[in-house]
């Protein structure tokens, strides 16, 4: 009796010492499953953390990956749709480059200064007459709706991060007679804003904006049928205008 248990537990010390053994090569040769996950997971990050989302179904599923950091997701995508209609709804409004400041970041805001909220009959007496014309061919106020004029046509994609902001561009696509327009954004707590080019003044930003709006208001009898379509357009022309991006004349 004594016999077979010595032999029992031969076998089970051999049978410990294999499996042991596969641990061991395992762990030295072939990467093991949870290595693989690992690699994959980083792999994941790189790739959703320069991911460009075309709409909120994308934005959902980039910060719903198992990322660390902070990611674009739908609510930071509203925010960002947000910013870039109110500031062509501002352009569009008496007396209203004082709104579109607010959509700027700090240090552009403070650059423009009170300049901003000067008065200028000139470019207001355009936001009127533009007004009255979208009003009569679209039946109508320029209002948007930035889901629909945003969505699957601005591309948005995360471009760098650090301990206070997160950076993105808005990527306007050609169109509309108009080139491709990359619109860099920084989020500051939970506001995104323009970043604008350091050079630009109140007096440039207004110039550029009457500029874009009697472009827009002159071409009038060329307004695309589809009201969405003329948005989105309008949308493009005031972006450059406050990017300091004017067509060549």
């Amino acid at each position: 009796m004594k016999k077979q248990l010595s032999l029992l537990m031969s076998a089970s010390i051999g049978l410990g010492a294999l499996a042991m053994t596969g641990c061991e090569r395992s762990n030295t040769g072939t990467p093991n499953a949870s290595n693989n996950t690992s690699n994959s997971s980083a792999e994941r990050t790189a790739a959703a953390d320069n991911k460009v989302i075309n709409n909120k179904d994308d934005a959902s599923r980039t910060a719903g990956s198992v990322i660390p950091g902070d990611q674009i997701g739908a609510a930071d995508l509203t925010k960002i749709y947000g910013t870039l209609g109110e500031t062509a709804e501002a352009a569009l409004t008496r007396n209203g480059l004082d709104d579109l400041a607010e959509r700027v970041t700090p240090a552009d805001k403070n650059r423009l200064g009170k300049a901003v909220d000067e008065k200028s009959p000139e470019l207001d007496g355009r936001i009127d007459a533009l007004n009255e014309d979208y009003n009569a061919k679209y039946n109508g106020k320029f209002n948007l709706d930035k889901s629909k004029v945003f969505e699957n046509w601005a591309k948005v994609q995360k471009t760098g991060e650090d301990k206070d902001t997160t950076r993105a561009n808005a990527m306007i696509p050609a169109g509309h007679g108009l080139p491709e327009l990359t619109v860099p954004l920084v989020k500051d707590h939970e506001s995104w804003r323009i970043d604008m080019p350091d050079d630009v003044t109140a007096l440039q930003l207004r110039k550029n904006v009457n500029d874009e709006l009697t472009a827009i208001d002159t071409a009038k009898d060329q307004w695309p049928g589809d009201q969405l379509d003329a948005q989105r357009a309008i949308v493009h022309r005031v972006l450059m205008a406050v990017l300091n991006k004017p067509l060549p004349k």
